[in-house]
Formats: structure tokens, sequence, C-alpha cells
């Protein structure tokens, strides 16, 4: 299985193949939003990985 790292939480872990990476993070309790205003859902979603080639898709057009 391909091994992903959560870059700021410094955890890498094994993930299945056709995972969703945020679907992972929630897993291990990792923020996926960073809320601006807490209980509304706005703010960063941004989540930094390292992965080995080809273990994770490149990024889409708002990923980039």
């Amino acid at each position: 299985m391909p091994k992903v790292t959560f870059v700021n939480e410094h955890r890498t872990v094994e993930v299945e193949p056709g995972r969703k990476v945020s679907d992972v993070a929630a897993e291990l309790g990792i923020a996926v939003c960073r809320e601006h205003f807490a209980g509304t859902g706005f703010g960063d979603y941004t989540i930094w990985i390292k992965g080995a080639d080809g273990c994770v898709s490149p990024p889409g057009f708002f990923e980039r």
C-alpha cells in the first residue's frame, strides 16, 4: 500500500488506492478545514501531503 505523509502533522500512514485524502485525514483526527470563523465552514481547506511518485493524483484545477 502507498504511504502518504501529512507534512504539518508529521504523520505517515498507509492508504488504500482510490481513497480521498480528506477522508483519511478525518479518520486520523486531522483538521481538513481550518475555519476562519468557528462553526461556519469558511476557511482554508489546504492539506499539505507528500507521497511516492504515482501514489497521489495530480492536483486538479482548484487545487492548483
